[in-house]
């Protein structure tokens, strides 16, 4: 006599030889069937939530803040103290490592030091500044351009630009740092003759001055360090 076949609501196959993943298949079904429409719904849209969250965290980790000009603030300049670093930057020749790749952690970083790479050598990434001090950098520009305190630095820079010799240096600098109490033409046809941008040219371009004065007004001490070293060579 021919043995009926048992029946289960698993089909041919019993639920031990089912693959995990049907298992795992079967049983959120399974727990779904016994959920409103509403908790399902929501349950779906914290779902998409989390994997959008998921991924927006493992491209920070991989992309390269260098790459992003709100990081570099690139469009700032020439309000800034240099564009030989840009091409590395674009390049992908420098690299944040550790915490300083995590954007968002960023806000922690108040002095705007970094650490990371630079053709393969580790290295120390500085901003001239800390955060309230580059604020109030920005601040000085736009007042001295007449503008409102959250104008664009660039085209604020463009309207206090420099020009021909160093007579438009002196009431843009006077008064503004410790060190450019009493600045003198001597001075400041020296830090012209020796600022190492001026390297390969007669006389410095408009967008040079603009960067020389940039960093006259936030990091006097290192254009001092590079007038110190053109008139003593051996202190390099």
């Amino acid at each position: 006599m021919r043995r009926r076949s048992r029946s289960t609501s698993y089909g041919h196959d019993p639920p031990d030889t089912l693959p995990l993943y049907r298992r795992y298949h079967r049983l959120m079904l399974k727990q779904f069937g016994h959920m409103s429409k509403t908790i399902r719904y929501f349950f779906l849209v914290a779902l998409c939530l989390s994997m959008v969250l998921y991924m927006w965290v493992a491209f920070i980790i991989v992309s390269n803040p260098f790459s992003n000009t709100a990081f570099t603030e690139l469009d700032k300049c020439p309000a800034c103290y240099g564009i030989r670093m840009c091409q590395d930057f674009s390049e992908g020749r420098a690299t944040l490592s550790g915490l300083s790749r995590l954007k968002f952690l960023h806000f922690l970083f108040t002095r705007n030091v970094f650490y990371g790479y630079h053709d393969e050598n580790e290295v120390v990434f500085k901003r001239l500044g800390q955060i309230s001090e580059l604020q109030a950098l920005d601040d000085r520009i736009c007042a001295k351009a007449g503008l409102p305190l959250d104008c664009d630095i660039k085209a604020a820079m463009a309207k206090i630009g420099g020009q021909s010799g160093t007579k438009w240096l002196l009431p843009r600098l006077k008064g503004q740092t410790d060190m450019m109490m009493c600045p003198s033409d001597r001075l400041l046809d020296m830090v012209l003759h020796y600022y190492s941008e001026n390297t390969d040219a007669v006389e410095l371009s408009a967008r040079e001055k603009m960067q020389l004065t940039t960093t006259l007004l936030l990091s006097a001490d290192t254009v001092m360090k590079q007038v110190c070293t053109g008139i003593f060579p051996s202190a390099q």
